[in-house]
């Protein structure tokens, strides 16, 4: 193995040679936990965003907690993407 080289799990080494080597890597559960908060490089983009969940709310569609943490910059990709499925769908009917 190269000098500096880590292996992060255990190494399974078979006596036969009918078998191959096996590598168990153990899941970071904590890793499936982390939320992208939403951060456009464009300033139009981050605008009309805000336009678009304040207008939802004016219209009574969603609740005004969406537009503050959006404007508090703690919305993340995911919710804002559920967000925008929520109005859509509530619009339609």
């Amino acid at each position: 193995m190269p000098t500096g080289y880590k292996l992060e799990g255990q190494v399974i080494v078979p006596s036969s040679s009918k078998i191959t080597v096996q590598l168990l890597v153990e899941d970071k559960k904590e890793d499936n936990k982390v939320s992208q908060v939403w951060n456009p490089v464009s300033p139009t983009m981050r605008t009309e965003t805000e336009n678009y969940i304040a207008q939802a709310t004016k219209e009574g569609i969603i609740q005004d907690s969406h537009l503050k943490d959006f404007k508090n910059g703690v919305m993340t990709t995911d919710r804002l993407l559920g967000l925008y499925i929520t109005i859509q769908q509530r619009r339609a009917n």
